[in-house]
């Protein structure tokens, strides 16, 4: 294969396109897509509020139907707090699961996260939840 100037030029001018400064802050513009080993995270930040989806099959084995879980965090006071929350539901009721979560240092385009992981209802109706796992703390690595 024969690589010309021009495709050189191409290369560099595509390779330019992504000039996002690297995360130093928490205070600046986190939109985008992190890992965390094979899980793969897409916040969306829209200044005071950052949206955190997952990329991945996040529907753990259950007899009850179950969503992925969203995180929603909120910018106050120079820190990034907020939940995560996920639905679970048996027939036609409802209950949703709701964890703090944070963002506890943003450095070296990497995020923090502090949070747990959900757990299904002891009971629907009224909803009645135990004990939850503790929280831990993940490296999301910017992509």
């Amino acid at each position: 294969m024969r690589v010309t100037i021009g495709d050189l030029a191409i290369a560099l001018a595509v390779a330019g396109c992504d000039r996002r400064p690297p995360i130093t802050s928490c205070d600046q513009d986190l939109t985008g897509e992190y890992a965390a080993g094979e899980q793969r995270w897409m916040v969306t930040d829209r200044g005071g509020q950052l949206d955190v989806f997952p990329l991945f099959p996040d529907v753990p084995a259950s007899v009850l139907e179950v969503a992925p879980r969203s995180i929603e965090l909120a910018r106050i006071g120079g820190t990034l707090r907020g939940h995560t929350r996920r639905r679970y539901m048996k027939g036609a009721t409802s209950c949703i699961a709701k964890l703090p979560a944070t963002i506890a240092r943003c450095a070296d385009d990497t995020l923090e996260v502090v949070h747990a992981e959900t757990a299904p209802p002891l009971a629907f109706e009224p909803c009645q939840w135990g004990r939850t796992e503790p929280a831990r703390v993940d490296h999301w690595q910017r992509r």
